[in-house]
Formats: C-alpha cells, sequence, structure tokens
C-alpha cells in the first residue's frame, strides 16, 4: 500500500516548481558572409550557451573536410569570430560544435549555407600594349593565357604566355620572339602541364613571316619551337591536336596558291614535325581562322574569302580528308564584309560559326551559323544593335546550346565592352553580359571551366598598368563574375 504514495512522492518532485530539466549544452547555427569568391577569407561568428552559465569553446566543420581547432575558453554565450577560405567553387554547410570544461560536447549545429564561386578578373602587362588573344584551362586547373606584349620581351612585340592559378593570380609569365613582331593566336592544353601555341613569327623588315608552333613545358620553358612558310607572308592562326597526337595549324600564306593569300593547313607529328601541308583558295584573300578535327579524321576550317576580288569577304567553310584535300567548300555571303573567326564541331555531325556580318551605316553584328554535315545552312542568327559588334570566340556547352565571346559598342559602358553571350541549341539567346570601363575593352577566346563557368581572355584599355593590358575574366555558369 506505500507504493502508491512513493510514486505521488516522485511526481511531485518532478513537477515542482523550480525543478524543470535544464537545456543541454547548445551550440548556435553559425552566421556571416553567405556567399564570396574561391581563395577568398571569410568571416563567420557563432556562440554557445552553457545551461550552468560555465565558459565555453567552440570549433566549426567547414564542410570541405577541414575541422577548426577548438576556440579558446568564451563566457556563455560570448561570440567567437573564425575565418575560412575555400579553394573550389560549390555550396558548403558550415556547422558549429561545443565543449565545456568537463569536455562534454554538444550536438553540430544546423548547418549554414555558402556559396563559394570560383569568379574574379585579372589584368596583366606593363606600360606599353599587351594582348590576350587565346585562354585555356590548364591540368592544374589553373590557365594559360596567349597573346603578344610590347612592354616585355627582346622585339618590336613578342609572344606574351602567362600561366596562373585557379583564382587568376600569375604563377609565372614568359615571352618568346626575336627582334620583329611575333604574336600567338591559340593555345592548348597538354597533358603533362604545359600547352602548345600556334601563330605568327616576323622575320625581317620586309614582314616576312612564318606560321609558327611552339610547345611549352608546366615551368614554361620551350620544348621545341617551328616555322612554317617561305618567301612571303604566312601566318598561324589556330592549332588543335590531332588524334594521332599530333597537330593541325590553319592559317594563311602569300609563298603558295593561287594567288593573294591562301587557306594554309600544316599537320604535325607530336614533335612538331611537319608531315604534310596543303594550301586551299581561289585567286583571291582566302584566310583560315579556326580548325577542328572532324569524326571521320578530317577536318573543318572556317575563316574568311575573296572570291570575286573585290575586297569584300565573305564567311568561307571548308571540309577537308585525312590528308587536308578538300572534300567541299562553302561561301556565305551577307552582303557586307562577313568573318567567320572561329567553328566547332556539333553533336548532330554539323558545324557551328562565330564571326560578324556587316550592318547598315558602318556596323556590324555578331553571328551564329549553324550548318549541317555538308555545310549546308540550318540556320543564322545575328546580335546586337547594329553598332560595332562582333563574336570571335564560340564553344560547345554541356546543355547543347553554345556560349560566345567578343565585344560590343551597341551596349556597355564604353566604346567597346567584353560582349559573352549564351544561346540555346538553336542560337536563340539565353543572357547576354558586356564587362568594361570607359574605354575599349574586346573579348578574343572563351573557354568552359570546368565546373560549369567560363573563362575570358582579351584586352582592356579601362584597367590595367597602361596602354592596352591582357585581361582575364573568369565568370560563374550565368556569366556573372560577383557572388
Amino acid at each position: 500500500m506505500k507504493k502508491p504514495l512513493l510514486l505521488a512522492l516522485v511526481a511531485a518532485v518532478v513537477l515542482a516548481p523550480g525543478c524543470k530539466k535544464k537545456k543541454p549544452l547548445y551550440a548556435e547555427t553559425p552566421w556571416g558572409t553567405a556567399s564570396g569568391r574561391a581563395g577568398a577569407l571569410l568571416f563567420f561568428q557563432g556562440s554557445a550557451t552553457h545551461p550552468n552559465g560555465d565558459d565555453v569553446a567552440l570549433r566549426f566543420d567547414w564542410g570541405d573536410g577541414d575541422t577548426s581547432g577548438w576556440s579558446d575558453w568564451l563566457a556563455s554565450g560570448e561570440t567567437l569570430l573564425l575565418s575560412h577560405r575555400w579553394s573550389t567553387a560549390d555550396t558548403y554547410s558550415v556547422r558549429a560544435q561545443a565543449r565545456d570544461t568537463t569536455n562534454t560536447l554538444s550536438d553540430w549545429s544546423d548547418a549554414f549555407e555558402v556559396s563559394i564561386v570560383n569568379t574574379w578578373t585579372q589584368t596583366f602587362g606593363g606600360a606599353a600594349d599587351d594582348q590576350g588573344y587565346a585562354v585555356v584551362q590548364s591540368a592544374d586547373g589553373g590557365y594559360f593565357v596567349a597573346g603578344t606584349t610590347l612592354s616585355f620581351g627582346s622585339g618590336a612585340g613578342d609572344i606574351y604566355l602567362v600561366k596562373t592559378d585557379a583564382s587568376g593570380a600569375q604563377d609565372w609569365a614568359r615571352t618568346i620572339g626575336g627582334s620583329d613582331y611575333d604574336a600567338a593566336n591559340s593555345v592548348l592544353p597538354t597533358s603533362n602541364g604545359g600547352c602548345v601555341l600556334a601563330g605568327t613569327t616576323y622575320l625581317d623588315a620586309l614582314k616576312r613571316s612564318d606560321a609558327y608552333l611552339a610547345k611549352i613545358d608546366s615551368s614554361g620553358s620551350v620544348v621545341f619551337a617551328r616555322n612554317f612558310g617561305w618567301i612571303g607572308a604566312d601566318m598561324g592562326h589556330s592549332v588543335a591536336q590531332t588524334s594521332d597526337g599530333g597537330y593541325i595549324v590553319a592559317g594563311q600564306t602569300g609563298s603558295f596558291g593561287a594567288g593573294g593569300y591562301d587557306v594554309y593547313l600544316i599537320k604535325t607529328d607530336a614533335a612538331g614535325n611537319k608531315l604534310w601541308d596543303q594550301v586551299l583558295g581561289g585567286a583571291y584573300n582566302d584566310i583560315g581562322y579556326s580548325v577542328q578535327q572532324t569524326g571521320d579524321g578530317g577536318y573543318i576550317i572556317a575563316g574568311s574569302t575573296d572570291l570575286s576580288g573585290s575586297g569584300i569577304p565573305d564567311i568561307y567553310l571548308i571540309k577537308t580528308d585525312t590528308g587536308g584535300r578538300q572534300v567541299w567548300a562553302k561561301t556565305f555571303d551577307l552582303g557586307g564584309h562577313d568573318y567567320g573567326y572561329s567553328v566547332q564541331n556539333t553533336t548532330d555531325g554539323g558545324y557551328v560559326i562565330a564571326g560578324q556580318t556587316e550592318g547598315g551605316g558602318g556596323g556590324s553584328y555578331a553571328y551564329l551559323l549553324k550548318t549541317d554535315a555538308d555545310g549546308n545552312k540550318v540556320w543564322d542568327k545575328s546580335y546586337g544593335a547594329n553598332g560595332r559588334d562582333f563574336a570571335r570566340s564560340i564553344q560547345r556547352t554541356s546543355d547543347g546550346g553554345y556560349v560566345v565571346a567578343g565585344a560590343t559598342a551597341s551596349v556597355g559602358a564604353g566604346a567597346y565592352d567584353v560582349y559573352l553571350l549564351k544561346t540555346d541549341a538553336s542560337g536563340d539567346t539565353l543572357w547576354t553580359r558586356t564587362f568594361g570601363g570607359p574605354e575599349s575593352d574586346i573579348g578574343y577566346s572563351v573557354q568552359a571551366a570546368a565546373d560549369g563557368g567560363y573563362i575570358i581572355s582579351g584586352s582592356t584599355l579601362s584597367y590595367g598598368a597602361g596602354g592596352l593590358d591582357v585581361w582575364l575574366i573568369r565568370t560563374d555558369a550565368q556569366g556573372n563574375t560577383a557572388p
């Protein structure tokens, strides 16, 4: 008969005023910067509450496999300030945990989500004019940007090659060239961390020039350098790696061919030794600005041609076999000065060209042209507002569409601004972005980065050390440079 009395006494003690169960040691959800750039130092705060008001220590789990050490002892409820930097673009969950002087641990707090984007802009160069005509992501996640410099080197213009890390900080820079003008117009990464350049080297005061191909190792040393040409003006504009490990170079030649300039196509082995060359074109000026290997082992070349000798070029598309012999050639006359500067294979076996077409009043439009596998037009689109707009580079994107870089004088802040255009698979605009200041800023090359963003190289007169500077712009997947 005593058991009910005992239970009643226990219940009375439990439910008596002032005997409520105390809250456990508790870590608040951290707070701070919700977004930032990869490599930037970001700051966060946290606090913890002890049920008895005792001192506490805190640590943060940064969500990237790294956890901070325990802090010094803090008063219960006191705020702690910690910092962290993330090197890779992603979304990270930051959590806090507390302990007390008896080493009792709290649960991990709820997560504070932080979005890290790898976006930035960088300029490279000196007091004179320096330009970045081509960019590519390197094997270590950084970038190679190639072009020409008047600020550094030994001549009237040298090849300028800058290697950066993933955040755009310069690892090293090299100049290559002789006493006259030299420029790199195209760059490819190599599997061992280096790169391959194609461009033009001028030989003497008579303006004789050769197409130029060089391989550079990961430290910036020249592995090989090759010249191609003869007694005239010969130039290299584009290089692509071929399925046999060698290279294909496209450009123009004034030394060989039917007259004026002709398209110059050069095939090399992996060491840059010429296996064959071909000259393609007619009696007037024909230029190859871009080349890619096709699925059948042949090549597709985009450029310009002046069929009639009028001095008004048309877009030129040439398909060759594996030996560089012409299979077919197409011209696209849009009524003015028209150029095809960049070509890519498309998933349906056709091709897409980026360039420019002349508009009324002396203006121009950025221009895309999609063809089938036989070079017949499927669709074409113009972009801009009849200012001075042009497209210089195009890449396929993972969603089946295209990203295009060039310049615009129709919109933006200055005389020209860098123009970044994203389209769907039909060439319809998804979004456009402009970058620049009060002066002329040009985009020459764009590549998709491994995280879905984009890297653009070009030149800027608005920013940098003086004159034109190489401008490198890293955006997120939506073309933005700020988080």
